[in-house]
């Protein structure tokens, strides 16, 4: 799974008559491999000052000077109009060619809004708004002639910096000078306010920006790849049927279930939230298109989760809703069905207290998880009245014959209160399973 989540991350929101996922758009791309040219060929080649290639990268020697003369060194981007320097993403490689104090880059030539500094110890230091806000960065420390991967991330306010993709740097509420981000967007290796030079090796410098975009009318839209701390990802809009909003997914209760197969072809079991239709979208390898089909369900049931088995058949719980229809308690049910979705079998369960004691499901988490011919279901569910009269709510485990759907064995009560769960399949053919509860008000 790890493989497919590199390339697809699962953000999915939902709108009309579309999946929705968040796509990153690349904005400038300099590889600075062999010229300084912008890849995409949106704008003008990177200035470089006395710099020469060397090692896959570009080389400055770190002086300035009055670069007019062929004296000092410098790597400077041009404007980058489409930068948005409230909302971007940033990669790029450096490697020092030795230890001193200097700006790795400088974000604004002008304002020196945002940069990077090393010391001559190795040790690193954000500044911000021509230094007027500077945090160093801890636990670090970095060695001359090595390369490293440097990303930066600042969105909704908050700064975050890897190096080598791990986080090294997290800090919120902050903000650019409003008074320049419009006019200095642009990169270099000099800091033009205190005269101090990068020295070392720059390569692949990418300017990304994230939005939130549509596709109404495509079958399928693709945004440039970007490279992240997970490895490179990349977004593709399926349409799919559908009649709900947003609106209709913003409760607690999970909606989307996302299920690999054995060919490693992935794909979803998902309910529209309006129509109480539930869906089965299979993705095609490159994951840039979907055949969607309707399960077996009744318009009452609403879907809890699924997943699926070593031959490709599969699995959804489904609650009837009986309590919101009729006032009467929830139950519980399983589909099984073939790989095409095809119903196998259909089985529910007494929800009375000697049972499986439920009295209603709301919109609490569930997870579902097959190994080895069994089933396993961990949720969550208010229960029938106790003593006091009170509906208390609590988490509950179960395990399933995936043949019979008979149940095994009641775990009884895992969590309560239950606020959310996972569930996974180990190796020896058991289950692992996280309930996060408080136990309230014992």
């Amino acid at each position: 799974m790890q493989k497919c989540l590199a390339k697809f991350i699962v953000i999915f929101l939902f709108a009309p008559l579309i999946l929705k996922a968040q796509v990153a758009e690349l904005v400038a791309h300099y590889p600075l491999n062999n010229s300084g040219e912008e890849l995409g060929q949106k704008y003008t080649s990177m200035k470089l000052i006395n710099t020469i290639f060397s090692g896959g990268g570009t080389y400055t020697e770190g002086v300035y000077d009055d670069f007019g003369k062929q004296k000092g060194n410098a790597v400077l981007s041009p404007f980058i109009s489409e930068w948005d320097l409230g909302n971007f993403y940033l990669s790029l490689s450096f490697k020092a060619s030795r230890l001193k104090k200097m700006p790795i880059f400088m974000i604004g030539s002008s304002a020196r809004l945002l940069g990077l500094y090393i010391s001559p110890e190795g040790q690193l230091q954000v500044e911000i708004n021509n230094h007027n806000l500077s945090y160093a960065v801890e636990k670090i420390s970095l060695k001359h002639s090595q390369w490293y991967l440097l990303q930066i991330s600042l969105k909704n306010q908050e700064l975050q910096i890897f190096l080598d993709k791990t986080l090294i740097f997290s800090k919120k509420n902050i903000i650019l000078n409003e008074q320049y981000i419009s006019s200095d967007k642009n990169i270099s290796s000099v800091d033009f306010g205190n005269g101090n030079c990068f020295e070392g090796y720059w390569k692949d410098l990418k300017i990304s920006k994230t939005s939130s975009q549509s596709n109404n009318g495509n079958s399928e839209t693709t945004a440039t790849a970007l490279e992240t701390p997970i490895g490179k990802w990349e977004t593709t809009e399926i349409n799919v049927p559908g009649n709900a909003t947003q609106d209709y997914y913003t409760k607690s209760r999970r909606k989307f279930f996302l299920l690999k197969h054995t060919d490693e072809k992935l794909s979803l079991i998902w309910q529209d939230e309006k129509s109480k239709i539930i869906y089965y979208t299979v993705f095609s390898e490159d994951l840039k298109q979907g055949k969607t089909s309707v399960l077996n369900s009744e318009k009452s049931e609403k879907l809890l989760a699924a997943c699926i088995d070593d031959k490709n058949n599969l699995y959804y719980a489904v609650s009837s809703d009986d309590y919101e229809r009729n006032k009467g308690n929830d139950i519980l049910s399983l589909y099984k069905t073939d790989k095409n979705g095809g119903k196998i079998l259909k089985k529910s369960y007494n929800s009375d207290k000697k049972n499986l004691d439920i009295f209603a499901f709301g919109n609490y988490a569930a997870a579902l998880s097959y190994n080895n011919q069994t089933l396993a279901i961990f949720m969550a569910r208010t229960m029938n009245k106790s003593g006091d009269g009170l509906n208390h709510q609590g988490g509950i485990a179960l395990v399933f014959d995936s043949n019979t759907l008979e149940i095994i064995r009641n775990t009884g009560q895992t969590s309560g209160h239950s606020f959310d769960n996972f569930l996974m399949a180990s190796k020896n053919g058991n289950f692992i399973g996280v309930d996060l509860g408080d136990n309230y008000p014992r």
